[in-house]
């Protein structure tokens, strides 16, 4: 399922597979305090009232992922990280998912 914003997103990064996400107007990165002020600003605009901050963001993104049936190891790599534990700081398992592995390991 595409999502209007995973659209847009495709349309930005076109085939890139390395390199910074988002480009700042010289053409390099943009500070971790700019990246704040970015999120904080499109989220007041958003009218979101909660605090938003970029790792907020990232903790979102893994349990979407992991909600819509992401493997976890695809997941730590999708990621970036070298340990399991870490990637399992990032979301909670759903119940249903948690339930269909059960039922998957005990028939199988």
């Amino acid at each position: 399922m595409h999502t209007p914003f995973a659209n847009e997103l495709k349309l930005h990064v076109g085939d890139r597979r390395a390199g910074w996400l988002f480009r700042s107007r010289q053409g390099g990165h943009y500070s971790k305090r700019r990246i704040q002020q970015i999120v904080k600003s499109v989220a007041e605009e958003a009218g979101i009232q909660k605090r938003v901050y970029p790792h907020l963001l990232r903790h979102t993104v893994a349990q979407r992922l992991a909600d819509q049936g992401m493997r976890e190891e695809l997941l730590q790599q999708f990621l970036g990280h070298e340990a399991p534990e870490t990637t399992q700081r990032y979301y909670e398992p759903k119940r249903t998912h948690v339930k269909e592995a059960f039922e998957e390991a005990m028939n199988g």
